[in-house]
């Protein structure tokens, strides 16, 4: 055994010694490489950590951003489908408290030594606003339009179909133009015969008073009591008289008597009597005077209308020839042509009597009288010396006058104008279809009555807003077309002119009236041309934008503004719509009534007021104090007025004029209507009333609601009838009778209704097909009411941008009209800021390292709708 240990104690030194050493040298190999190792291990875990805790902020951020946007305005979802953090919450505080609850959750890692929220991108922002409105019109216009059966895209098509005709029109209206402005002048000269006329009564009443002032001397009780009284001051001259020395030229007086007072009472005498004729027959002179050149200054402008009206009778033959039987009739103008023809031949007569009548010579005895009015010849006075001549003693006193001017004027005009030997040819020609006067004749009568029915505005909706409640304070649009209107005013005056000959007028007032008729209807035709120009552009940009199909949404990105303009017409009340008790927003979520009431409304009983004709009187009006509109809301984007009266005016106008293209487009292929342009002087008038009313009653059925609410409709293209012709009457008497004011109308039209207009005029051989030449687009727009022909209007005449404004200008004032004051456009915001400033907490607090920033940092995250 010892042997055994002897032979092992040299192995244990040997694995002591070598074998243990090793071990202590590896462990110090692997303290020196591993000590490294572990230390880069801590920090990639520690790196972590931090990684960790920065993402949990930004997360617990975020958390408090939406959490904060949770405290959104209900009402602006509700009413117009838009989300905005609500401005009774203060932003800072609200997110400063869910950032504070929530941190709890990442312990002790993190300390917040900052925190702070803004509201940005805000709905006063029209980026903004538009995107979130066309969020919503993705679905809710789609399944409006799906729902109403209004395919904008076939509308469009056919109104471009349409416009371009009417373009057409406007080519043959450059032309028409020309003519007007030619036909013009023959109403220039009779204007210029009955100034002429005018004058001339004039000077007939000055000559009464020349004469009248002339003849004082035998007639005035002052003149004649002041030569009794120069008598009698002559007689106490006598009476003074001792005699008189013919040889010295001298008068010796008797003692006692002034010689000085003597002369001074008698010349004083004289002056007196001077003083009561003088002054009044120098007047009198001196204005017939004036009258008889502002006559012959009338004759000379009557006479230049003369050759104007040669050229208006070449440039109307032309005018016709060159529009051809398609238009206004050739026959109807060469009536007119005659007529002119006429009239002339009877002006050339009057003026040439009238230039006569003034002798030659009266102007110059009329001035010589003025210039020298010493008509009484002062021959008892003395010669200059003062002393007084034998004929002082004759108590007789003399006066010589002028003889009087011989003034011979034609005052009568008329007998020459309007009783010229053919003139029957105006009644020849009126008559000569006796069925178009007999329907003109009716015509005049519901032309009358149309233009006075009220419906320009609903006097209930007559808010005048506030400009401190729009955000974009910018201003409206044109009121109307001055031209246009001045022109529809000369063609109400004309038919009215007209319609006298059927009361017993006087055929000056036809020839008048049928020149102002046309006249008016070319140049309001133009204006009407005018209006369409402004359009047709928008319609072929229209027509692009819909390369899409807006009706299942899919509508490309340029055809997405017309889901904005759907928004437009759809999400806001009109004067059709407000006080419908079915009447809401396209979500369904806000009645119309509500927002009536909201806006202070105090009735929702329409009140229709104005005639089509106030039109004229209506002036721009500023804003007031009311802070919202109460139901013309879509009137407003279309008008862009402070006034909601004027807006539903502005409304009524566009419409006006649009139906008018329209209703123009079909009665000029429309077989019955067309008709009458192959007729007379009285068929192309009735034409022109026919397309005046038309509109006139399209109009007045789309703003009077049908029974029980719901609203009325009409074709949007006419295509089988016109009102007032065989065809169209029973479609008429249907519409009035489906309106709740259909009383009104029937007791406005009377027997007229009743009895029909005309009967069905011969077809026209010059085109057109079908009643109204069938239009295949007009079987599918079929049914349009008020708010989708200005849901068009909106489309053809604002631009987007401004749609957007206005569109944000009612949120801001039903928000003002809502919360008050307190409620800002610019504080409606969409995103919340958040700013976070904090420190991490290290696993190993070192404060020489941890407080110098190395573990300090700042975040800034945004939340949003």
């Amino acid at each position: 055994m010892n042997r055994i240990r002897k032979a092992l104690k040299p192995i244990r030194k040997f694995v002591h010694k070598y074998v243990n050493g090793t071990k202590g040298m590896i462990s110090i190999f692997l303290a020196l490489v591993m000590s490294p190792l572990l230390s880069v291990s801590l920090l990639l875990v520690e790196s972590a950590r931090y990684q960790s805790t920065i993402q949990m902020v930004e997360e617990i951020m975020d958390c408090a951003g939406f959490s904060s946007l949770a405290e959104y305005d209900e009402y602006l979802d509700s009413r117009f489908g838009t989300m905005a953090v609500s401005q009774k919450e203060d932003i800072n505080s609200t997110f400063s408290n869910y950032m504070k609850k929530s941190m709890t959750s990442a312990g002790q890692s993190v300390s917040l030594t900052a925190l702070s929220a803004i509201g940005e991108y805000p709905l006063s922002d029209s980026e903004i606003f538009r995107q979130q409105i066309q969020e919503q019109t993705e679905f809710s216009v789609p399944a409006k339009l799906l729902l109403e059966g209004f395919n904008v895209k076939d509308l469009m098509g056919g109104l471009e179909d349409k416009f371009n005709k009417a373009t057409d029109i406007s080519e043959k209206a450059k032309k028409v133009k020309d003519g007007a402005d030619a036909a013009k002048y023959v109403t220039d000269a009779i204007a210029a015969i009955q100034k002429a006329k005018a004058k001339a009564e004039t000077v007939s009443e000055k000559l009464q008073a020349y004469k009248d002032a002339y003849d004082t001397p035998n007639t005035d009780a002052d003149f004649l009591g002041a030569v009794n009284k120069i008598r009698r001051c002559a007689e106490a001259h006598d009476e003074a008289v001792d005699y008189y020395d013919e040889a010295n030229n001298t008068v010796y007086y008797k003692d006692g008597y002034d010689y000085d007072a003597l002369r001074s009472d008698l010349n004083d005498a004289w002056d007196e009597m001077m003083n009561t004729y003088k002054p009044n027959y120098e007047n009198a002179a001196k204005e017939l005077k004036s009258s008889i050149q502002d006559f012959k200054m009338s004759l000379t402008g009557a006479n230049g209308c003369i050759a104007k009206i040669n050229d208006a009778i070449v440039k109307l033959n032309k005018l016709s020839g060159d529009l051809g039987n398609a238009s206004f009739g050739t026959k109807a103008f060469a009536t007119v042509v005659s007529t002119l023809e006429t009239v002339k031949k009877s002006i050339d007569t009057y003026l040439a009597g009238a230039s006569e009548s003034i002798m030659d010579g009266t102007m110059e005895d009329l001035q010589n009288q003025i210039d020298n009015l010493g008509l009484m010849e002062r021959s008892s006075l003395a010669p200059g010396d003062g002393t007084i001549n034998a004929n002082w003693t004759d108590t007789t006193i003399d006066y010589t006058m002028y003889p009087p001017v011989n003034v011979g004027i034609k005052l009568n005009p008329d007998g020459v104008i309007l009783t010229f030997a053919n003139a029957e040819i105006l009644l020849a020609k009126l008559a000569e279809d006796q069925e178009s006067a007999d329907c003109l004749k009716k015509l005049v009568t519901v032309f009358n009555s149309v233009k006075e029915l009220s419906f320009l505005y609903d006097g209930t909706l007559d808010s005048k807003v506030d400009a401190n409640s729009l955000y974009f304070n910018s201003a409206g649009v044109s009121f109307v077309d001055s031209v246009l209107i001045e022109s529809l005013g000369n063609i109400v005056k004309g038919v009215e002119d007209v319609a006298s000959l059927f009361t017993g007028g006087g055929l000056g007032a036809l020839i008048t009236g049928v020149i102002e008729v046309i006249v008016g209807f070319l140049e309001f035709l133009a204006s009407v041309v005018l209006w369409v120009g402004k359009l047709v552009v928008n319609i072929g940009r229209v027509l692009v934008e819909l390369g899409g199909n807006v009706a299942t949404g899919n509508a490309g990105e340029e055809g997405n503004k017309l889901l904005l303009f759907g928004y437009a017409a759809y999400n806001f009340p009109n004067r059709t719509t407000y006080d419908d008790a079915k009447g809401q927003n396209l979500q369904g979520t806000v009645k119309w009534r509500e927002v009536a009431a909201l806006s202070g409304a105090t009735s929702t009983t329409p009140s229709l007021s104005g005639s089509f004709m106030d039109l004229k009187d209506l002036k721009s009006e500023d804003g007031g104090t009311d802070a919202a509109f109460v139901g013309a809301e879509l009137e407003y984007l279309l008008g862009g007025s402070k006034s909601e009266i004027q807006n539903q005016t502005i409304g009524v106008f566009n419409l006006y004029m649009m139906r008018m293209v329209l209703d123009v487009v079909a009665m000029l292929t429309n077989n019955e209507t067309r008709g009458y342009l192959s007729k007379g002087m009285a068929g192309i008038i009735a034409f022109i009333v026919i397309a005046l009313v038309e509109p006139l009653l399209d109009v007045f059925i789309l703003v009077n609601p049908g029974k029980e609410g719901k609203a009325a409709t009409i074709p949007f293209f006419k295509s089988d009838y016109i009102y007032f012709t065989a065809t169209g009457l029973p479609h008429l008497m249907k519409c009035i009778e489906e309106m709740s004011a259909g009383a009104a109308i029937k007791g406005k039209l009377g027997q007229v209704l009743q009895n029909g207009v005309a009967k069905q005029p011969p077809a026209s051989t010059e085109g057109g097909s079908g009643g109204s030449g069938g239009s295949e687009i007009g079987s599918k727009i079929n049914s349009c009411n008020y708010t989708e022909h200005l849901f068009v209007l909106l489309i053809l005449s604002v631009e987007t941008d401004t749609l957007v404004q206005r569109m944000q200008n009612i949120v801001s004032m039903e928000g003002k009209a809502k919360y008050g004051t307190d409620f800002q456009l610019d504080h409606a915001y969409t995103y919340i800021k958040g700013n976070v400033e904090y420190t991490l907490n290290p696993m190993f607090k070192i404060d020489t390292l941890t407080q110098q920033g190395l573990f300090k940092g700042k975040r800034v995250r945004y939340a949003g709708y």
